[in-house]
């Protein structure tokens, strides 16, 4: 565990144990290990504190904040430990149809699939219905016992299953709103967000749904390269394929699945959340409530826009106002102008109007210079002289080659003409002012000049100074 998080109601961080480990270490040890003789660990230690963090949408709806609990490092440090021996046997557990939590896995084999999905039934014109499904409040929601009775079904070890039932058996919690704290409360189900544990026993608690949509032969998903893709999911983000048909579709057996998980673990799918992809040639079976996404339309999907027809334009809209403040901008000062990198910047372009390039073809010289550490303005640049290096010192330090010259021309007519009037007398530091050199070796004596006269060109004369050791 890092250091500097957010302690529970106890108000003992991570540093805490750390720093006194030798000293509580093996009683803290030997109370978890009683867990396994019929202990249970203290009521305070199972102990959180509800903490609310806003998502999005109307700050007055419930729906729209998000819990997480603050809880004790004690009970923290057994999560931990079952935390990383669950996480080595689930890429066993869990079907690569899961990309959440799982070692090795990412989430872009699930976008990618998803778009790739998308693509297919839209150019091959198919009958083929893609839902996009919200489980409203998934983590609140889990029924314990659902849980305990995946794990027994997954053969997890009794002592494995003694230590989650302890953590959560015993599980209180209290409110904090504005910094009040609330009375504590019992708790009855849900994976707390803020525990190591629970999203690993969340996936592994939903494979039991989609292994059995996996399984049903009347669900017929989509089929390419002789592989057949009927679920996708990242943690309670659910991708399905159907055909659209009523075999298919109906009580029997996707809504079937999906009814029986609900009945099973308590959780609840938000239909009117959830939307669906179908050509639009052809009219659904059912619709459970679910919108419907057009052909010219997209909906967000782990991040990203999705749609049956392309949607680059719309990733175009919605990403640009977010690039934007960290794309390069227009600089107003001298220094500002220095740091501007020379290749691949769209404020520096050439006589024909193209940026100066940093690949590797014909005619472009940016990588090569980037490999020697001319990457900037301010690598071109005399700072003492206040003007730009001689070419000599491009052809002999730098070793760029016979073509030095050339390039440097072709580098400084790039350079707009505004940022060269920054370089003009009137923007340099006037007369007076106090320069510290560069020190040739580590632990050799500080000099510094003054300027006492600028030439016409901005040039410096310095004509006194003093050492420091």
């Amino acid at each position: 565990m890092a250091n500097g998080e957010t302690p529970g109601n106890d108000g003992l961080p991570v540093e805490f144990y750390r720093h006194h480990w030798e000293m509580l270490g093996e009683s803290l040890v030997s109370v978890y290990y009683e867990i396994q003789m019929g202990g249970v660990l203290p009521v305070s230690a199972c102990r959180g504190i509800i903490s609310l963090l806003f998502k999005k949408g109307d700050t007055n709806e419930i729906r729209n904040w998000r819990s997480i609990s603050l809880l004790n490092v004690s009970y923290k440090i057994l999560v931990k430990v079952l935390t990383r021996r669950l996480g080595r046997y689930l890429p066993q557990l869990v079907a690569d149809d899961q990309a959440a939590f799982v070692q090795g896995r990412s989430i872009y084999d699930n976008i990618v699939t998803a778009v790739e999905a998308l693509d297919v039934v839209n150019q091959e014109e198919l009958e083929v219905s893609i839902l996009l499904l919200d489980m409203e409040k998934a983590y609140d929601r889990v029924n314990w016992s659902y849980v305990f009775s995946t794990l027994k079904w997954m053969n997890f070890g009794d002592p494995f299953c003694t230590w989650v039932v302890a953590l959560y058996s015993l599980s209180t919690a209290s409110v904090m709103v504005n910094g009040h704290i609330s009375a504590p409360f019992k708790l009855s189900r849900s994976l707390r967000q803020g525990c190591p544990l629970a999203p690993l026993l969340f996936i592994v608690h939903l494979e039991v749904l989609l292994n059995n949509i996996r399984a049903h032969v009347q669900v017929v998903g989509l089929e390419t390269n002789q592989i057949t893709c009927k679920v996708k999911a990242l943690a309670d983000d659910l991708f399905a394929i159907s055909t659209n048909t009523i075999e298919s579709m109906t009580l029997l057996p996707v809504r079937y699945c999906l009814k029986q998980y609900e009945e099973l673990s308590e959780a609840t799918i938000n239909w009117q959340k959830s939307v669906y992809f179908l050509p639009e040639q052809y009219s659904p079976v059912v619709k459970w409530g679910m919108k419907r996404i057009m052909q010219d339309e997209s909906e967000r999907f782990l991040g990203v826009q999705v749609a049956l027809s392309s949607c680059a334009m719309r990733h175009e809209e919605i990403l640009q106002p977010k690039v934007k403040p960290e794309m390069v901008s227009h600089p107003g000062t001298k220094e500002e102008v220095l740091s501007q990198i020379i290749f691949e910047n769209h404020l520096i372009r050439d006589t024909t109007g193209s940026m100066l390039m940093a690949d590797a073809k014909p005619g472009s010289f940016g990588r090569r210079w980037m490999e020697k550490g001319v990457v900037r303005l301010r690598d071109l640049w005399d700072e003492w002289r206040n003007n730009w290096i001689y070419t000599e010192e491009l052809e002999g330090k730098l070793k760029l080659g016979k073509y030095s010259r050339q390039r440097m021309l072709q580098v400084l007519e790039a350079v707009p003409d505004e940022w060269k009037r920054i370089f003009s007398p009137e923007f340099v530091n006037l007369p007076g002012t106090w320069y510290e050199m560069a020190a040739q070796d580590e632990g050799s004596e500080r000099s510094f000049l003054k300027t006492v006269e600028l030439s016409g060109a901005g040039a410096k004369d310095f004509s006194s100074g003093f050492q420091q050791a």
